[in-house]
């Protein structure tokens, strides 16, 4: 098929993939532009084809200058998921192909899915809590709390939790009595307490299954 018989409006009718001719990196935010019905496109998101367009022409057919490093390759990949699928794309892909993996539960199905949370962790360390926290929905700058289901996981095989992602929901309202945790999804009901311990300033606190309260800022035992 030429490329002037391409389908480019909204009403035309699609064509099969391999009829199409292939196009050179620096016309497809064009091509992309004219085959789809949404044209309020981000100007960030030109200049962030464009960045990765160069970087691949780079690889492919040059010296590379630049050294590619790992916090370009996870923040390019992070701002794929937020531009085409939107905020919370990339956490709830992952976490889908993790679960949807065929050997995923054999060893223990909690604690490998608790165990996501080392990719939440080095993701932030890698491209800092402020840029991680555009690819969420939930405000990961505001104050965390451990996770009660996570924290019994990863306790089923010695595991010990130093990772708080769970947050108040909603984030902005007083007196919030239920918090969800980004890694494994779950909300839990929580008591807003203060905890007894003197060095803790938490007010979060959550029953577990076994009558015991914890306090979810410091993991204390509520006496």
């Amino acid at each position: 098929m030429k490329r002037e018989n391409w389908p480019t409006g909204p009403n035309s009718e699609d064509k099969d993939f391999n009829d199409l001719f292939t196009i050179g990196g620096e016309s497809l935010l064009n091509t992309y532009l004219a085959t789809i019905e949404k044209k309020d496109i981000e100007p960030s998101l030109a200049v962030f084809i464009e960045e990765i367009r160069i970087t691949r022409n780079r690889i492919m057919h040059g010296v590379a200058h630049k050294t590619l490093t790992p916090e370009f390759v996870i923040k390019s990949i992070l701002q794929t998921f937020k531009f085409f699928l939107g905020q919370d794309s990339w956490r709830n892909t992952t976490r889908d192909l993790l679960i949807n993996n065929p050997i995923f539960g054999i060893f223990n199905e909690d604690y490998e899915e608790a165990l996501f949370i080392e990719k939440l962790d080095y993701t932030e360390n890698l491209v800092g809590k402020g840029f991680l926290n555009q690819q969420f929905s939930i405000d990961i700058k505001s104050r965390r709390y451990f996770c009660p289901w996570c924290f019994e996981s990863l306790g089923q095989e010695g595991y010990d939790l130093d990772s708080p992602w769970a947050f108040l929901i909603p984030q902005k309202e007083e007196n919030t009595e239920e918090i969800i945790c980004l890694n494994c999804q779950r909300t839990n009901k929580v008591e807003r307490v203060n905890c007894i311990e003197k060095d803790c300033k938490g007010n979060v606190i959550n029953e577990n299954n076994n009558d015991e309260k914890i306090c979810l800022t410091c993991n204390s035992e509520q006496e």
